[in-house]
């Protein structure tokens, strides 16, 4: 289940956590950081606990201050741009990483979205859903080499 919900995110994941690659794929570096956190059980039912995934790793600040709604199709993220901590950069690359369960499908953000921009709206391109969306974000420095966590981000009803 976890497999097969983190394959077809292999390219974020392979930014996301570029230090690990040398010795699994990206899709197996994110089962291990994930596997002890990312299932929920209920009796005899297992679902994925979203909240908790993790598609990045390591010592880069989040931003802070993220929100996330939709309206109009789109999913409209913000974040605080000036929260780079120490090492961090307002050129480090924002990764926007939105499932719909639904229809189990992923949408990402552009490659060019930066801490500094604050703002990253993904089209969902004619997806009709309207709930039950998940949305997290992590940063990556302008040289690919560090990472932060991995943000989640509730939806909210508005801006």
């Amino acid at each position: 289940m976890l497999t097969q919900f983190l394959q077809p995110i292999s390219k974020f994941l392979n930014i996301g956590l570029k230090p690990f690659l040398a010795k699994a794929t990206g899709v197996n570096a994110a089962f291990s950081l994930n596997y002890d956190h990312a299932f929920l059980v209920d009796g005899e039912h297992i679902s994925l606990n979203y909240e908790a995934m993790q598609f990045s790793h390591g010592s880069l600040y989040t931003a802070g201050a993220e929100k996330a709604w939709l309206a109009n199709g789109h999913v409209t993220v913000t974040w605080h741009t000036e929260t780079y901590g120490m090492g961090g950069e307002m050129d480090d690359t924002a990764h926007v990483l939105i499932y719909n369960p639904e229809n189990d499908r992923f949408y990402g953000s552009e490659q060019d979205i930066t801490r500094q921009d604050g703002i990253a709206v993904i089209d969902l391109i004619g997806d009709k859903c309207t709930t039950g969306l998940h949305t997290w974000i992590f940063f990556v420095d302008k040289l690919q080499k560090r990472a932060s966590p991995t943000v989640y981000i509730p939806l909210s009803s508005e801006s």
